[in-house]
């Protein structure tokens, strides 16, 4: 996603980590499961926003003036894209941890249009999330 790309990377190190050690841990017989939870109504949103906030009050103005209108947009977008109640994802922990066989991934809620739109090719992909998230000047890459 757009401006929430330490995020993005660590989810998909979390991805990478996962299947490293399924297959490390085979040997074993020891499953390993990963979990995603869409977004989550979690404290970390609101600490996101503060730190953004403090971030944005120590930036020159011309450089807070390059992501001005992404800001705006992804503001807007956001009181669309509501998190949810965090019940469905301890559901699905409690499911991996107790099943006789847990699959390799539980995706929760939104988490799974996510899943479905990492499928599409890339450039369909980038102008569907800069079209919801109401960005411009994004053009597919080759």
């Amino acid at each position: 996603m757009p401006l929430l790309a330490p995020i993005s990377a660590s989810k998909a190190a979390l991805d990478a980590l996962s299947t490293a050690l399924r297959l490390e841990l085979a040997a074993w017989n020891i499953p390993v499961s990963l979990v995603e939870p869409g977004t989550t109504d979690t404290p970390i949103f609101g600490r996101a926003q503060a730190a953004s906030k403090a971030a944005l009050a120590t930036a020159s103005p011309d450089r807070v003036r390059l992501y001005q209108d992404h800001l705006a947009a992804l503001d807007k977008a956001s009181t669309r894209l509501r998190p949810r109640p965090v019940d469905p994802v301890a559901r699905a922990i409690a499911a991996a941890v107790t099943a006789r066989t847990p699959r390799r991934r539980y995706v929760v809620a939104d988490a799974r249009a996510a899943s479905l739109l990492a499928r599409l090719p890339a450039g369909l992909r980038e102008r569907l999330v800069a079209r919801a998230l109401g960005l411009r000047g994004v053009r597919a890459g080759r």
